[in-house]
């Protein structure tokens, strides 16, 4: 199995790479910068080669044809990844893998790409990470003995988590996508009020992949995510969408002013807890609680695993949730993804 790593000297693409360095997993780095790829390589003794490339210009796209699996973690996606993704879907038997956490970008790759993938026995894996693969594993723990829900809600609570260069992007960016949630089954505007979670914080609307999953595999009929922030926070967030002509121009300032992500001291720090409500017909909501630490460590471990479990697993094509790739080991997955999980009747 032949693997290369797009953005492998971003912030998560050293941690993917050096995971794969400890797991004794050979691979090929690349991206735009030529220096930062070579120092990378001179770290990793598992780095066979790196070359440059940009996943936006689709003239150079032929270069990935040698590799059986293409990681990605070079975002923000929507802006850099729609002509890759579409380009590896008309290919045969690949596997993309990417850390996305754009609903927006996922979405569009399922309505366009699902369809020739799955003829051409291609994967497209989005948002093997944090959001949304956790958040999948523990609905779908949450579902067992037969529970089926109307509507699924999501709440993430992070805290002492400075977000990484990457991740502050993608959220200044978060202004020029679609607003939405799933109601009735359809994308829906959100409100973009925040209402207060019973844990006395702010439960501000905010789009994450796992919506495009859940509404593909029509687990509910309502899906909406959010992010549980104090009250002070709360006030600070736009949930507004801005005119999108401006998005690139606004990105390649972000990029000029790049901040650095944390530490790993402060990401040992970092704890999140992710809250699963799934309510049903007869109104009744039964919560998944589930805790770690160190989501961008555990973003690495999730790209790890399912690399992994690709060599054991022969199904599942098309654009899929990435918790496909773990049926009836969800709980094993959760708990080697050092992740705890309770389930209550609220």
């Amino acid at each position: 199995m032949k693997i290369l790593l797009i953005g492998a000297y971003g912030y998560t693409g050293r941690l993917i790479s050096a995971v794969f360095q400890k797991e004794n997993i050979s691979f090929d780095i690349c991206g735009r910068n030529a220096s930062d790829l070579s120092e990378v390589q001179d770290q990793l003794s598992l780095v066979n080669q790196a070359f440059v490339l940009d996943v936006s210009d689709s003239s150079q796209l032929s270069q990935i044809m040698p590799y059986d699996v293409i990681v990605n973690c070079a975002g923000p996606f929507t802006e850099e990844s729609s002509e890759l993704v579409n380009y590896i879907a008309i290919q045969k038997n690949k596997t993309y893998i990417d850390i996305t956490g754009e609903v927006g970008f996922v979405n569009d790759s399922y309505l366009k790409n699902n369809i020739i993938a799955t003829e051409n026995k291609t994967r497209i894996i989005h948002s093997c990470a944090f959001e949304s693969l956790i958040s999948t594993l523990g609905l779908r723990i949450l579902s067992e003995g037969g529970k089926s829900f109307k509507s699924i809600k999501t709440y993430y609570h992070f805290s002492k988590s400075r977000p990484s260069p990457g991740t502050r992007i993608t959220m200044k960016m978060s202004k020029y996508r679609k607003i939405n949630c799933v109601l009735n089954g359809k994308w829906t505007p959100y409100s973009t009020n925040s209402v207060v979670f019973n844990t006395g914080l702010s439960a501000v609307p905010y789009p994450m992949p796992e919506m495009a999953f859940w509404n593909w595999s029509k687990s509910a009929l309502d899906i909406s995510t959010h992010l549980l922030l104090t009250k002070d926070e709360a006030l600070f967030t736009n949930m507004k969408s801005e005119d999108e002509s401006q998005a690139f121009s606004e990105l390649e300032k972000l990029r000029a002013r790049k901040k650095a992500g944390p530490t790993s001291e402060e990401r040992e720090l970092q704890e999140c807890i992710l809250y699963i409500d799934g309510t049903n017909t007869e109104k009744r909501t039964y919560r998944a609680m589930i805790s770690g630490k160190d989501m961008y460590q555990v973003t690495a471990n999730c790209v790890l695993t399912a690399i992994k479990e690709l060599q054991n697993n022969d199904s599942h094509f098309g654009v899929i949730n990435p918790a496909d790739l773990f049926d009836s080991k969800e709980s094993r997955t959760l708990s080697n993804l050092e992740f705890k999980i309770s389930i209550n009747e609220i």
